[in-house]
């Protein structure tokens, strides 16, 4: 694909950003192309991407030369260090003015850009999220995954109110000078595999939360692809890693000063982590329940539970006490008529 350079100088000219699109790669031959054809028929052309190779052992990097000849596209190796380490090298060499993450099995439509774009010019924002369709091509899955209250709507959000209907890491843009400070909030964890885009995007909103949210579909988040990494995690690596985020998030909550983000973060947590609580109790995993009970750390525990929730948690026999008490706070939370995909 040949680079589109009138509109590239058009867009510098009249003072628009740079995005750096980041995208980790490995052994990801048989989706790349098709994510990288969608990076390039975006209207807007003011870009460069940057290819993080993770010690990729298929053809993935031999494909994209294959198949695109355009100076945009920067890339860099590394041995297999994980997904967190390459966006992290992802970012260190971006040279744009904002970042947008991009995983190399997902995809963007061709507004994605100029949408993010127009929110940049028009609003006090450091991050920007856009709603997105979650499909899975085996089972012939597609589902909109927009907050009902803000489909068709641009306005600031209160992240925490519920995150997991917000965040996709490939829906991600975040102003680059956040990212570029020297400290480690603002940084994916090495080694993390699952979670490890809700740690790092929970702990930089805590710092940053003026954000952005576009509520129409202009990303894809595509599941039951070969090869993803989440999809062959061991329930111990899924039970490690979990806690790895909860435990960073809560010691995060503790350095921030924004009493509003703090009170809202922690009425979310609280609901997040019951309702895993609560998984674990119907499914009666209890060795699980335990490990993880045992693994959250002080300011998590302290800041969740009350003693009465943690002795019937631990208690098989008070399995269904301990499940109508968290359908009751559910009640609560839900009464608040936080954001929620219908």
């Amino acid at each position: 694909m040949e680079r589109n350079s009138n509109s590239a100088l058009s867009d510098y000219t009249s003072g628009n950003p740079k995005i750096s699109v980041v995208i980790p790669l490995y052994n990801k031959a048989h989706t790349i192309v098709k994510t990288l054809n969608t990076v390039f028929a975006q209207t807007y052309q003011y870009f460069e991407v940057i290819i993080v190779n993770d010690g990729s052992t298929d053809e993935s990097i031999k494909v994209i030369h294959d198949n695109f000849n355009d100076s945009r596209i920067r890339i860099f190796h590394q041995t297999n260090l994980g997904v967190s380490a390459a966006r992290n090298r992802g970012v260190d060499e971006a040279k744009g003015n904002y970042i947008a993450f991009l995983d190399a099995d997902d995809e963007w439509f061709p507004q994605y850009l100029a949408e993010a774009v127009d929110v940049i010019n028009n609003f006090d924002c450091n991050i920007i999220i856009t709603g997105r369709l979650s499909q899975d091509t085996k089972v012939n899955y597609k589902r909109s995954c927009i907050p009902t209250q803000y489909k068709n709507k641009v306005s600031h959000i209160d992240f925490f109110e519920n995150p997991h209907v917000f965040m996709h890491i490939s829906a991600t843009i975040i102003k680059s000078n956040i990212l570029k400070q020297q400290t480690d909030w603002n940084r994916f964890i090495q080694g993390q595999k699952y979670n490890e885009d809700f740690t790092f995007l929970y702990r930089v909103i805590m710092h940053y939360p003026q954000v952005v949210y576009i509520g129409k579909d202009l990303s894809i988040y595509n599941g039951g692809i070969d090869g993803q990494s989440t999809s062959v995690l061991s329930e111990q690596q899924r039970l490690i890693d979990g806690l790895l985020f909860r435990n960073s998030v809560w010691n995060e909550y503790r350095q921030i000063t924004h009493n509003k983000t703090k009170e809202m973060f922690k009425r979310f947590m609280r609901y997040e982590t019951r309702h895993t609580v609560l998984c674990m109790i119907k499914s009666q995993n209890y060795k699980r329940l335990h490990l993880f009970l045992k693994g959250l750390n002080n300011t998590c525990k302290t800041n969740t539970f009350n003693y009465f929730e943690l002795f019937v948690y631990n208690n098989k026999r008070l399995k269904l006490i301990a499940m109508l008490y968290i359908y009751y706070t559910k009640i609560i939370w839900r009464s608040h008529r936080f954001p929620r995909i219908k």
